[in-house]
């Protein structure tokens, strides 16, 4: 099962291929395994289907960027494919709390409320904040650039210099390569009583490069958490 899009840019699911977006339960959950993190996607994206977009219209669509829309009746057939995938995710995860990763839309934090409503995990949606421009050059290291990446890698601390060091970071524009340098997170601190020491399940809506959520997972067990594993709504390409 794939989904459609419409030359008004309204997304469908529709069963007959699995073009742009795979939501069949028998091919899901995605999984990605980065050095920290067992990472667990509900639907898994694919660049099938239109050469031009980047395989994630779903994903604006529900965030209403980009001119993406999809109608709420068209949500509720994604339902028993959804259901079907969590059910399989959260017998492979243990979970003692959810935290949410920040994001400009609340689709992580729906996400955690459906994961929530299955095994009553308590939601911890402040946790983390994006760092700041200064945040970010306090804690860059120097020494863990790779020699083809240092030209480019130099640049953007150029970039970020010149900005206010109050600015918060994002890492859209930033080519994937060298993303993995700069810690788009902090966290805060004077929350951090609140959280379970154990099995806490890390939850976003996309992957990209792993960049946010391998950090995300650093962090809190730094601050000496265990963290189980995570969840997101759409896997990376």
């Amino acid at each position: 099962m794939g989904i459609d899009v419409s030359r008004d840019k309204f997304v469908t699911l529709n069963e007959d291929h699995q073009l742009r977006l795979v939501t069949c339960p028998d091919r899901n959950p995605a999984l990605k395994k980065y050095p920290n993190l067992l990472t667990y996607s509900v639907y898994r994206r694919t660049k099938d289907g239109d050469k031009e977009r980047d395989g994630n219209p779903f994903i604006y669509a529900l965030k209403k960027t980009k001119g993406f829309r999809i109608r709420s009746r068209e949500l509720v057939r994604f339902n028993p494919s959804f259901d079907a995938i969590l059910d399989k995710i959260m017998e492979r995860v243990p979970c003692g709390g959810l935290v949410t990763v920040p994001s400009s839309y609340p689709v992580a934090e729906i996400l955690a409320r459906r994961i929530s409503r299955k095994n009553g995990a308590e939601i911890f949606n402040s946790i983390f904040k994006k760092a700041t421009v200064g945040e970010v050059i306090a804690g860059f290291d120097q020494a863990a650039v790779k020699r083809q990446h240092r030209a480019e890698v130099k640049s953007q601390l150029a970039t970020f210099a010149k900005l206010d060091p109050n600015e918060l970071v994002t890492l859209k524009e930033m080519r994937n390569k060298i993303r993995p340098y700069f810690n788009p997170l902090s966290l805060n601190t004077d929350l951090l009583e609140c959280l379970p020491a154990e099995n806490l399940l890390l939850v976003d809506d996309l992957l990209s490069t792993g960049t946010t959520i391998s950090n995300a997972a650093k962090l809190l067990k730094a601050s000496g958490f265990n963290v189980a594993g995570a969840v997101c709504l759409l896997s990376a390409l």
